[in-house]
């Protein structure tokens, strides 16, 4: 029982290092929140949305276009492994 007590010590003491994560939101928090509210500021939410709108249909149309390149390419071929 008392080994488990000291591993959970060390551990509870090396979590907030191991989670870089949090460690790096918690040292730059204000700076985060800067960075974010500017953004935020900058780009408004309907541009943002109308951009993010038009890279969506870009990609799923070249999805399309490879799509059916593909099967066109394998129309008619056999398979000639033995």
């Amino acid at each position: 029982i008392e080994r488990v007590r000291i591993l959970k010590d060390i551990q509870d003491k090396i979590l907030p290092f191991t989670n870089v994560t949090s460690f790096i939101e918690e040292k730059f928090k204000k700076q985060i929140e800067d960075v974010n509210r500017f953004l935020v500021d900058a780009i408004p939410y309907d541009q943002l949305s109308s951009f993010v709108t038009i890279i969506v249909n870009f990609t799923k149309f070249g999805i399309k276009i490879l799509i059916v390149n593909l099967d066109e390419n394998t129309i008619g071929r056999q398979d000639t492994r033995c």
